[in-house]
């Protein structure tokens, strides 16, 4: 037996001269009363191509074209409109505007009632669908209706997409290469031990031979025993003096075995010409315990779409007459009333489209609909589906312990920071162990996450090993990403670059109509206009099961600035979604990710249909669970930016909000314009899955306008892992006063001669790490201090005092 066998069939050309120029092939006259046109591919266009058509066809014998005055021309096996149309006939009628259609794709023959004589032919496309015009062809002559001589054969032909014209015709030529009319396995599943025969079918060759075996006649059977537990291939070359051919089938051997259970499920999982076909169709499917048939009491077909006379149910009426089809082309599964045991399967293919037929497919057990096992494989090669329309296929044993396994191996995210780790979901059926075999990891879990830390780009080889030894593989590769930047730490947005994710509308931007709080790149995730989200995450994951703090300011401000003019709002987040920095919301963006998240929202939009009570609430969630809802609009401590005094949504020159988060397990605090407004909420990042098994979570933000729109920005993020340090404590001042000539002020605070403070400045409200003075002692002796520093002159600014921890 070969293996990679040649797919070409190639006919030599011939050159004249030193120009080198193909000459026109040499015409050969065939004299026949009888000739066959069969199609064997039509244009090949998804979904569609459910007849043939051609609007008419001639024969011809150098230039002339046959007259087609009686000549008998019929559609064996076809099946025509009942109107009479565009029957068979219409080809020979002289008219391109009349035309010849089979639903079922059959042969057209003409009989001339006397022995013609031709060297070429030709067709004319109709009317219409350039999807039913016949590319794949073959051309036979016969003088009595029977006995058939191929005489041309014709693949992939640039059938022209013009309606209603000829084709520049065909000639027949001198001499054809071997055409493998058939070679196949039959049966083409045997159980270990047992022999099969090799059926085939050779034209025009002058050897033929199967390897393993030797010569053979061009027409004929032979026996083979192949090895046990195994995919066998045998190869079968034809030659001649003219040209070559090969072919090659593939036989299984199994050690088989039966199955108890009350459902099976039958899965699709290849058509014999899925592109081509616009759904799955079946007539009948039998299961057999023995020699004894085992009847299913129903059938399903969940995520189908049947037509009302074509469904599920008649597959175990016995009546090849009806048919189950399903243009979504999704699986079955079939209800015995209890457990019952099997050791076989067939089915018997529909009344027409070839291209409907399924030809490999997997077989599940399940006692109770949630526990599937896997009881058959057959992914590994087509079978050899007849093309006899309601025709059996063989009764095929159940593999047994020679199932071949199931492996499939996903991840969501594959880009790594250099030192995480990637998760490979593994999904195996039917085996027995799975192996990691390059790298050499060793075995891993049969089913479910698996973590690897990556160090540089890795191609990863998962190996699944059935019961009789049998393996597939499944192969995955993982770019190592070096980021550049390890920490969240943006004052602005200056420099940043590739650590950051960004999904949608999301970008670092310079947007110079939005003063404040400077004019330096800012982290925009929606620009100001409708219906549009984005997310951007930071690509290393942050450590924050055990604690962390973040700051950052947000900036939700629009050109309109008038009543209710911005939407819908922004979250930050923290996740543990499979696809990582790569995760983008499923619903309303400015609500987070509805799962293994925690979502802080900042909703500027008031949904009087949901009860929003402002457009300025901020929310926590776990996932879709709100654990706490805050009207910030409520508290008289805030003044927003914009023309509502209940809106989050602000002018162009106003300043952004500044947002302080801290966490410990169980305890969450969140700060808006330094106000504590969520006080010690009860959550627990491990516990609502928002970070990994190594206490890991990717940090970032989402956000989403609507019919109503801002921009939403974030101009400056920090995020600290571990447990958060105490704010300093701010103080009441006793008495301050400004000297603008000098750029100073004085300040006077109740002290403690135990204690040191500094005085800060800010221009936001947000960003207090401008420091006037630092360390200043408690006055001695005294329960006040008084202190003057000098500060740089601004637009605004504001001052406080604080005691030093």
């Amino acid at each position: 037996m070969k293996t990679n066998p040649s797919p070409w069939n190639l006919r030599p050309l011939g050159i004249i001269g030193i120009c080198l120029l193909a000459p026109l092939a040499h015409a050969a006259e065939k004299s026949f009363q009888y000739f066959r046109f069969t199609p064997t591919q039509l244009r090949n266009v998804p979904g569609q191509s459910n007849s043939i058509q051609l609007a008419e066809f001639q024969f011809k014998l150098g230039a002339n074209v046959l007259p087609m005055t009686g000549v008998t021309v019929t559609n064996p096996g076809g099946s025509n409109p009942g109107s009479g149309n565009e029957n068979p006939n219409r080809v020979a009628d002289g008219q391109v505007g009349t035309k010849w259609l089979d639903f079922n794709k059959q042969s057209l023959v003409f009989n001339f009632g006397s022995t013609v004589t031709i060297d070429g032919y030709n067709f004319a496309t109709a009317n219409d669908a350039p999807e039913r015009d016949p590319v794949s062809w073959t051309l036979s002559g016969s003088p009595d209706g029977t006995n058939w001589t191929l005489l041309d054969v014709i693949t992939n032909h640039p059938t022209t997409t013009t309606r209603q014209v000829y084709e520049s015709s065909f000639v027949i030529p001198e001499n054809l290469d071997p055409l493998i009319e058939q070679f196949v396995g039959s049966p083409v599943v045997i159980l270990n031990g047992q022999s099969t025969s090799l059926l085939y079918n050779v034209e025009l060759a002058d050897t033929v031979t199967i390897d393993g075996i030797g010569t053979v006649p061009s027409s004929g059977s032979s026996n083979v025993s192949p090895p046990d537990n195994s995919d066998t291939e045998y190869l079968l070359d034809a030659s001649s003096a003219f040209g070559f051919s090969s072919a090659t089938t593939t036989v299984r051997t199994v050690t088989g075995g039966a199955s108890t259970y009350r459902y099976v499920r039958f899965i699709p999982l290849k058509l014999r010409n899925g592109p081509a076909a616009n759904s799955i169709q079946l007539s009948d499917f039998y299961f057999l315990n023995g020699a004894s048939f085992v009847t299913p009491t129903s059938v399903t077909n969940p995520g189908g779409n049947t037509p009302g006379n074509e469904g599920p149910a008649n597959l175990i009426d016995s009546n090849p007459l009806t048919k189950w089809l399903d243009f979504n082309k999704s699986g079955l599964v079939f209800d015995f009333g209890s457990s019952v045991t099997f050791d076989q399967y067939s089915f018997t293919t529909a009344n027409d489209a070839i291209e409907r037929d399924p030809v490999r497919w997997s077989l599940e057990g399940s006692n109770d609909l949630t526990t599937w096992t896997l009881i058959e494989n057959f992914n590994q090669f087509d079978y050899p589906v007849t093309t006899a329309r309601r025709a059996d296929i063989q009764d095929i044993p159940l593999p047994g312990t020679s199932l071949i396994p199931v492996i499939d191996v996903s991840a969501g995210n594959t880009q790594i920071v250099i030192g995480e780790k990637a998760t490979l979901n593994i999904l195996s059926m039917g085996a027995t162990t799975v192996t990691i075999t390059q790298p050499d990891l060793g075995v891993i879990p049969n089913n479910g996450p698996y973590r690897v830390t990556i160090t540089e780009d890795t191609f990863f080889e998962i190996t699944a090993t059935g019961a009789s030894g049998a393996t597939v593989t499944d192969t995955i590769f993982i770019t190592a990403v070096d980021l550049g930047i390890d920490d969240i730490a943006y004052q602005d947005f200056t420099g940043s670059g590739n650590e950051l994710s960004f999904i949608g509308n999301a970008s670092v931007v310079t947007d110079p109509t939005r003063p404040l709080p400077a004019e330096v790149p800012r982290l925009r995730l929606t620009n100001d206009s409708g219906s549009v989200n984005g997310s951007a995450w930071f690509k290393r994951p942050q450590l924050v099961a055990d604690g962390f703090e973040s700051n950052f300011n947000i900036h939700l401000t629009t050109t309109t600035n008038g009543p209710d003019s911005g939407a819908d709002g922004m979250a930050f987040v923290l996740q543990n979604q499979p696809a990582g920095p790569l995760a983008s919301p499923t619903g309303d963006h400015e609500r987070g990710l509805s799962s293994n998240a925690l979502n802080i929202c900042f909703d500027s939009y008031r949904n009087t249909d949901q009860g929003d009570a402002s457009n300025a609430l901020l929310s926590v969630r776990a996932g879709t669970t709100v654990l706490t809802s805050i009207n910030l609009a409520a508290n008289p401590a805030f003044t927003f930016g914009g023309v509502n005094s209940d809106d989050l949504t602000t002018g162009l020159d106003s300043a952004p909000y500044a947002v302080r988060v801290t966490y410990i397990p169980g305890d969450l605090d969140v700060y808006f314009n330094n106000i504590l407004v969520v006080d010690s909420l009860n959550v627990n990042l491990e516990t609502i899955g928002a970070v990994d098994e190594d206490g890991k979570a990717f940090a970032g933000f989402t956000s989403r306008t609507g019919g109503l729109f801002e921009a939403h920005d974030v101009t400056r993020w920090f995020l600290t892992e571990g447990a958060p340090a105490a704010p300093p404590a701010q103080l009441t001042l006793l008495s301050s006063s400004l000297d603008l000539e000098n750029n100073q002020i004085t300040l006077t605070w109740s002290s403690s001669d135990t204690k040191s403070y500094r005085v800060v400045a800010s221009q936001d409200l947000s960003d207090w790490t401008t420091v006037l003075q630092n360390n200043i002692p408690g006055a001695p002796g005294s329960n006040q201090t008084t202190i003057i520093a000098t500060f740089t002159p601004a637009t605004k600014l504001f001052f406080r005092v604080e005691e030093i921890p």
